[in-house]
This record gives C-alpha cells, structure tokens and sequence, in this order.
C-alpha cells in the first residue's frame, strides 16, 4: 500500500467526523430535542419564573 495524502485525508475524514447514517441519525436527535425544549417540564421552570416576576411586579404597582 502506497501513502498518498488522497488516501490519508480520506481516513481522517471518515474516522474523526463519521458523515454517514450513524451521523445523520444522531443529527435527527439533537434536531428533536431542540424543537421539544420549549414544551418539556425543564424550560417550564423558567416560564413560571418569569410569570411570578411579571405578578410580583403587577401587584406592587397596584
């Protein structure tokens, strides 16, 4: 087997940032997970925060 940089940039580009199916697949995840944030039970903590903060502040200007 010859060296040529052809050959070494193929096996670095297919080892260390894996674009096939297993990538596109994990693509798939971390896309879901981001449309599901602002319906999930961990953002509705800052939601409800901030709907306190907005009575609180309704409250001392009446």
């Amino acid at each position: 087997m010859t060296f040529t940089y052809k050959s070494l940039w193929r096996k670095f580009y297919c080892y260390y940032y894996c674009f096939d199916d297993c990538f596109l697949y994990r693509c798939g995840w971390v896309f879901a997970l981001f449309v599901m944030i602002p319906y999930s039970k961990f953002i509705h903590v800052f939601y409800r925060f901030i709907a306190l903060v907005k009575y609180n502040m309704d409250e001392q200007e009446a």
